[in-house]
C-alpha cells in the first residue's frame, strides 16, 4: 500500500482551499453586485460582445447630446423666424394703409416713420444670439451677420455683410454616418433676410420706408416684393417648425435605443441570482469542510502512518 505523505497531503488539500476561496469570493461579489463578472477576460467572448455595447452607448449618449444642442438651436431659430413673419406681416398691414389714395402726406409719413421702427427691430431680431453665439451666422457664429450702415440723423440706410454669401450652415451628426444641416443662414442662396436674387428684405422695407417719409405711396415693385418677402419668411418657417418636430422624433428614437443598449448590458451581465445564492451556499459548506481538512492534516504527526 503507498502512503501518501502528510506534506503532500497537506499541499494538495492547500491548493484546494486556495481554489474554493477564490470561488467563494467570486460567487460572493456576484451575489453582491448582481453581475456574473467583473472583470471582462473573466469571459472573453461575453466581455467582448459588452465591450461593443459599450462603445455604441456612449456613441448615442453624443448623438443624443448632438441632437439635443441643435434641436434648441432650432427650437430658438423658430421663435426668431416668427417674429420676422410678424414684422413682415405688420409692414404689409401698414403699406396696404398706405396705399389708401384718400390719406394725405403726413399720415404717410406717420407710417413711413413706423416702418422705419420695423427696420430696425428687423436688425435687432438678425443679430439674435443663442447663448453666445449669433444664431443667424452660420458657422461663423462669432459675429453678427450685418452691420448698419446709417445717415447722419441715425437712420439705417444699407447694411454691410459680414458673412460671406456661401457661409455654412451648422451641422451635427445624429448617427454612425449622417450628418446634417440646422438652423438659418442670414443670408446666401437660402438665406432667411435675403438669398441673393429676389429677396432682401431690409432694402426692401428700406425703399418702403423712404418713399413714405417723403409723403409719396410706395413703388408697386416694392409692395410685390414686400408680398415675395412674407412668403419666403413663412416657407422658412414651416421648415424650421418641420425641422424642429424631426429633432424631436430623433430625441425618442435615441433615447429607445440607449435603453436598448442597457437593457442588453444588464442582461449579459446580470447574475441569477437565487442561483448564485444556492452556489454560495454550497461553496461555503465545502470551504468550511476544506478548512478543516486542512487543519487535522497540519496536526498529524509521523506517528499516525506507522
Amino acid at each position: 500500500m503507498i502512503r501518501v505523505s502528510t506534506s503532500s497531503s497537506y499541499n494538495l488539500l492547500q491548493e484546494r482551499l486556495a481554489e474554493t476561496q477564490l470561488a467563494y469570493q467570486k460567487k460572493q461579489m456576484e451575489v453582491s453586485t448582481g453581475k456574473m463578472y467583473t472583470n471582462r477576460s473573466e469571459d472573453p467572448s461575453v466581455g467582448s460582445e459588452v465591450a461593443l455595447i459599450e462603445r455604441q452607448r456612449e456613441d448615442t449618449e453624443q448623438f443624443q447630446e448632438n441632437v439635443r444642442d441643435a434641436s434648441s438651436w432650432v427650437t430658438t431659430t423658430n421663435a426668431k423666424t416668427q417674429e420676422v413673419v410678424e414684422l413682415l406681416q405688420h409692414a404689409n398691414e401698414l403699406i396696404t394703409q398706405a396705399n389708401n389714395g384718400t390719406d394725405d402726406d403726413v399720415y404717410r409719413q406717420d407710417i413711413g416713420e413706423e416702418i422705419d421702427i420695423l427696420v430696425e427691430r428687423l436688425l435687432t431680431v438678425s443679430g439674435s444670439k443663442f447663448g453666445s453665439f449669433y444664431l443667424f451666422s452660420g458657422t461663423k457664429t462669432d459675429q453678427p451677420p450685418y452691420d448698419a450702415v446709417r445717415d447722419a440723423s441715425g437712420r439705417i440706410t444699407g447694411l454691410t455683410d459680414n458673412l460671406d454669401p456661401a457661409q455654412d450652415a451648422r451641422k451635427t451628426q445624429i448617427n454612425d454616418t449622417t450628418v446634417i444641416d440646422y438652423g438659418e443662414v442670414a443670408n446666401g442662396p437660402d438665406g432667411l433676410f435675403e438669398n441673393g436674387t429676389n429677396v432682401d428684405l431690409f432694402q426692401n422695407l428700406i425703399n418702403m420706408r423712404d418713399s413714405l417719409i417723403l409723403g409719396d405711396v410706395p413703388d408697386q415693385v416694392d409692395m410685390s416684393a414686400l408680398e415675395t418677402n412674407l412668403d419666403h419668411t413663412i416657407g422658412h418657417l414651416t421648415q424650421s417648425g418641420v425641422q424642429q418636430q424631426w429633432f424631436q422624433s430623433q430625441e425618442k428614437s435615441l433615447q429607445n435605443s440607449q435603453t436598448v443598449q442597457v437593457q442588453q448590458l444588464e442582461t449579459l451581465q446580470a447574475a441569477d441570482l437565487a442561483a448564485s445564492m444556492t452556489d454560495l451556499s454550497q461553496l461555503q459548506t465545502t470551504l468550511q469542510a476544506t478548512m478543516q481538512m486542512v487543519s487535522r492534516v497540519n496536526q498529524l504527526s509521523i506517528m499516525n502512518f506507522l
